[in-house]
């Protein structure tokens, strides 16, 4: 659960994600007090069956966001590493249907560093954005956000994922400027020397 579909279909790509995500956060830190203040009635404080799905305390806006942080958070590899799966995808696009006809099976794609560094500045800007109205989830964000920027600094090659068996969309990318944004995010959230230094070179 979580996430919002593509443009033009029902899969879930975190480089587009980062893209949509990172205006989402800058326009609430710019015009929040505007924001706050819009009603987006059809936007649930919780729903069943995802008992930790609990947004009572967020402004509207936020729990739009917040819904899609619950599924980038599910894109990282559970194993520690940091990795940061490119998308969730069917293998090939569906057809002109609603969403709850599509019923064919969704993969998590390979690892690439730029979704990795995307997912780094959106858990960042995540962690300073919803603290004041979810402390233990800002955590949440800013914990996976320091595993998968400490293993961007350990691997600092530009890595492309492996998505060869699908034909959706690819979304390719060199990671230069994710990683510029990540250490942008890390060091306005954190203040972490290391990130300034990144960011500064």
């Amino acid at each position: 659960k979580g996430g919002w579909h593509d443009a033009g279909d029902f899969n879930k790509y975190i480089v587009n994600a980062g893209i949509t995500m990172g205006m989402f956060f800058m326009a609430w830190e710019h015009y929040g007090s505007v924001l706050n203040n819009i009603p987006l009635t059809y936007m649930p404080n919780t729903v069943a069956g995802y008992p930790d799905y609990n947004v009572s305390a967020y402004p509207d806006f936020l729990k739009e966001l917040r819904w899609d942080m619950d599924w980038v958070l599910k894109m990282q590899y559970p194993d520690g590493s940091g990795k940061v799966s490119h998308k969730l995808s069917t293998l090939d696009f569906g057809g002109f249907i609603m969403p709850e006809t599509e019923t064919a099976t969704r993969y998590y794609v390979d690892w690439g560093s730029a979704a990795t560094a995307d997912f780094v500045a959106m858990c960042a800007m995540a962690a300073r954005i919803f603290y004041p109205y979810d402390p233990v989830y800002a955590q949440k964000c800013l914990d996976a956000a320091k595993v998968s920027y400490n293993f961007l600094r350990a691997n600092t090659a530009n890595k492309n994922p492996d998505q060869s068996a699908f034909s959706t969309g690819g979304y390719g990318t060199t990671d230069e400027d994710d990683r510029l944004w990540a250490a942008a995010e890390m060091w306005a959230t954190t203040g972490d020397a290391n990130a300034k230094t990144d960011l500064d070179n």
